[in-house]
C-alpha cells in the first residue's frame, strides 16, 4: 500500500506521526509531507530520517499566508499521484484537499481541539474543526470526549488514543524524590503553580526528604527566565532545575533521572479531553505520576500508579506529600503493566489496521 502522509511540522516533531511512519515502513511505502522546518519551542527543528519513508519538504520561509498557500498547492499536486490512501493531521485548510479531490481516499487525524484561553477563540476554532471534519469520510480522533465536544459523526470516526513506548529502565527506588514535568511552558499551562506548591513541601519537611524538580521544555520568549526567577525568589533555585529545550529522542537520561512524573494541566473544559502524552510516557518508564484529575488522567491514573489532584499550587503540594507517605507501594514494574495497552507499537498497529480497512474500502464500526 502507498501512503502519503501530510503534517505541518517536519517528521519527529509529532510523535504519534512518527511512530506511524516507523512501524507502517515495515510493511508500506510512506510518503511525508511537511514544512522544511518548524520553530516550536524557540528552537528550529528539521525532519528526522526515517528508512524507508520518502521525505518531501516544503519551504517553511515568507509570511504565514505564502506558507500557507504553497502548502495547499504542494499537497493539491502532490495528492494528484498514485496513493492508495492519504492521511492527513489536521491543519486550518486542509478540507480543501477532500473537496477538490473527492474521489480520493483520505483519513483525516485530529490529535487536539482548540487549547487558548479566549472562549471566542476557542469556539471560532473548535467550529472549524468541526466543520472540516466533517467533510472526510474516515477521520481518527484522539478520545471519546474531544469527539463529542467537535460533534463528529460516530459513523466516521474512530477512536485512536496516544500512548509511548516503554522504556528499558530498572525498576525505582524512592528514598528520595525526583519530579520530572516535560511538556510545554505557557501561562495557559500554569507551571508556576507546581513550582509554588514544590516549595510549600520544601518548607514542610524541612529538608527531612531529598527533593528535587527537573522541568524540561521551553515556551514563548521569557517565559523560562520568568519561572526560574519565580524559583529564585521561593528559595527553590537549588532544588528546582530549568533544563530547556530538549528533543523527545533525547530524554531518556532525564527518566532514568527522576522517579516521579508531573502531569499537569489545567483542568477547564479545553484540557480536560486531551490526554497528555508524557503520563503515558511516565508510566510507560515505570514511575508514578502526579497528575491533574482531568477526565481523561482519571481513565489512567490509579491508586495504583500515582495520585490524581486539583490544579492548584496547594493541591500539587498535598499531593507530592501523599505520595511520600505512600512511597513504599509502588512497584515500577506494576505501573508500566497499567499503561500496557497504551503503546505504540500497539495502537499504530490499531491504525494501520483502519487505514487498510479504508484502502479496502470498508466502513468504520462505530465505538
Amino acid at each position: 500500500m502507498r501512503i502519503l502522509v501530510i503534517c505541518r511540522v517536519p517528521l519527529g516533531c509529532n510523535t504519534d506521526v512518527l511512530k506511524l511512519c516507523e512501524y507502517g515502513s515495515l510493511k508500506h511505502n510512506i510518503t511525508y509531507m511537511s514544512f522544511s522546518a518548524t520553530t516550536n519551542d524557540n528552537v528550529e527543528r528539521r525532519s528526522l530520517s526515517v528508512p524507508n519513508v520518502t521525505p518531501i519538504s516544503v519551504s517553511v520561509h515568507g509570511s504565514v499566508v505564502n506558507r500557507f498557500i504553497r502548502l495547499l498547492y504542494s499537497c493539491y499536486h502532490e495528492t494528484r499521484r498514485h496513493y492508495d490512501v492519504i492521511y492527513i493531521c489536521y491543519f486550518p485548510g486542509c478540507s480543501l484537499l477532500s473537496l477538490v479531490h473527492s474521489r480520493r481516499k483520505m483519513i483525516l487525524d485530529i490529535r487536539s481541539g482548540c487549547v487558548s484561553s479566549s472562549w471566542l477563540l476557542r469556539m471560532f476554532c473548535d467550529a472549524l474543526i468541526s466543520f472540516e471534519g466533517g467533510c472526510f469520510n474516515h477521520v481518527h480522533i484522539i478520545s471519546e470526549g474531544l469527539r463529542a465536544r467537535l460533534r463528529l459523526p460516530h459513523l466516521s470516526s474512530a477512536i485512536v488514543p496516544l500512548g509511548a513506548d516503554p522504556l528499558v529502565i530498572p525498576s525505582r527506588a524512592f528514598d528520595c524524590v525526583h519530579l520530572l514535568y516535560v511538556g510545554t511552558l505557557c501561562s495557559v499551562r500554569r507551571i508556576e503553580d507546581t513550582v509554588i506548591g514544590f516549595a510549600r513541601l520544601s518548607a514542610d519537611t524541612k529538608k527531612s526528604v531529598n527533593l528535587q524538580y527537573t522541568i524540561v521544555g521551553d515556551g514563548p520568549p521569557g517565559e523560562l527566565e520568568r519561572l526560574a526567577n519565580v524559583a529564585k525568589h521561593l528559595g527553590v533555585s537549588s532544588t528546582v532545575h530549568f533544563v530547556g529545550y530538549v528533543p523527545h529522542e533525547e530524554l531518556i537520561p532525564y527518566f532514568e533521572r527522576c522517579n516521579v512524573g508531573v502531569s499537569y494541566v489545567p483542568i477547564t473544559s479545553y484540557f480536560d479531553h486531551q490526554p497528555p502524552t508524557k503520563t503515558f510516557e511516565y508510566l510507560h518508564a515505570g514511575m508514578p505520576v502526579i497528575a491533574t484529575a482531568t477526565s481523561e488522567n482519571r481513565k489512567i491514573v490509579n491508586c495504583n500508579n500515582g495520585v490524581l489532584i486539583a490544579d492548584t499550587a496547594d493541591a500539587f503540594c498535598e499531593g507530592v506529600g501523599l505520595f511520600l507517605k505512600e512511597r513504599g507501594r509502588y512497584r515500577s514494574d506494576a505501573i508500566r503493566e497499567s499503561v500496557a495497552a497504551y503503546s505504540w507499537k500497539a495502537i499504530t498497529r490499531r491504525k494501520l489496521s483502519l487505514l487498510e480497512d479504508v484502502y479496502a474500502e470498508l466502513n468504520f464500526l462505530p465505538n
